[in-house]
């Protein structure tokens, strides 16, 4: 939250939505501490998962882009200027955030190969990505355009790979 409330974005531009899904942890609280750096809570009543934790929070958002992200991501405060950037292209629907996984503990062999794992899913996406096919992004950060943001998307898919298929479907 500290990294988001620092952002390199003008903050008239940005509304932020920390939705908790009925946390039974620590949430809330520390997400009310930020509310005077414009982070806002929005507490799901009773537990939902994260299709229906988007789906209820969107009719709340103003903006044209959306930008979602989750609790593990460390995110530069340049991201979010250089992911909106793509949408000055009207083709572009849906981009993904660069990915680097950092294990949280060091060198470790399951740290080394989660981190080969993404270098190597991060190499597909940018060869994807030349050939103006996005097939799926990671769920830790990426953006949409609010209107091709599929609403009727089921609860037990996976949003990283349904957006970008339907924002493609839909001619982005």
């Amino acid at each position: 939250l500290r990294e988001i409330a620092n952002l390199d974005y003008p903050r008239e531009k940005i509304e932020v939505f920390v939705v908790s899904d009925s946390s039974s942890d620590r949430t809330d609280e520390i997400v009310k501490g930020f509310a005077d750096k414009g982070i806002n809570l929005f507490r799901m009543d009773k537990r939902s998962g994260k299709i229906a934790a988007y789906r209820t929070v969107l009719p709340l958002l103003k903006g044209e882009i959306i930008v979602f992200s989750d609790a593990a991501s460390l995110i530069n405060y340049k991201s979010i200027s250089k992911l909106i950037s793509n949408f000055n292209d009207p083709s572009v629907g849906c981009a993904g955030g660069l990915l680097t996984y950092i294990h949280p503990t060091g060198t470790s062999s399951v740290g080394r190969g989660e981190k080969k794992y993404w270098s190597y899913e991060t190499r597909i996406r940018e060869l994807e990505s030349r050939l103006s096919s996005l097939p799926s992004v990671s769920g830790t950060l990426y953006a949409v355009r609010r209107n091709l943001y599929p609403v009727d998307m089921k609860e037990s898919l996976a949003d990283d790979l349904i957006v970008p298929l339907r924002v493609k479907k839909a001619g982005f």
